[in-house]
């Protein structure tokens, strides 16, 4: 992604968070910052440990409170990975609908931009007249280096 838009979208943010009641302070950048970089939904305990490898100084307890801040605004979403019992965490880049397909014996994840999932919002929408804002797809299986 380019720094343009990045820089556009932490303005959002940024925006998103005074509107709330809350700061953009530099916990939650850091925060934002390794969600926008990672390829896949990270847990809590993942963002907390990349930060560490990264040597800023936040403790494990503002992560959470990071990434439920964040969440609760729909700025990060947070997926529930039913198979690990655990929430990942992903950043939200204007790409709404969203699915991972996770390893069943490794954990690998990995996310997915499926064509065929707007096509299903405006099924959705035109059976229901629902607003989809929001959707979580999980698909489980075997990858390639545990088949």
């Amino acid at each position: 992604m380019n720094a343009m838009k990045v820089s556009r979208l932490q303005k959002t943010y940024k925006e998103a968070l005074r509107t709330a009641g809350y700061r953009f302070t530099r916990p939650r950048q850091a925060v934002l910052q390794v969600l926008q970089r990672a390829d896949h939904p990270l847990s809590a305990l993942e963002v907390f440990r990349r930060l560490q490898e990264e040597h800023v100084s936040i403790d494990r307890v503002t992560v959470y409170r990071s990434l439920a801040v964040l969440s609760r605004l729909g700025l990060v979403a947070q997926l529930a990975f039913v198979q690990e019992g655990q929430f990942r965490y992903e950043w939200r880049d204007g790409r709404v609908l969203s699915s991972h397909v996770r390893c069943q014996q490794c954990g690998r994840i990995e996310s997915l931009c499926l064509p065929s999932l707007k096509r299903l919002k405006f099924l959705i929408k035109s059976k229901t007249s629902f607003l989809v804002n929001d959707q979580s797809l999980e698909f489980n299986g075997l990858c390639p280096d545990c088949q």
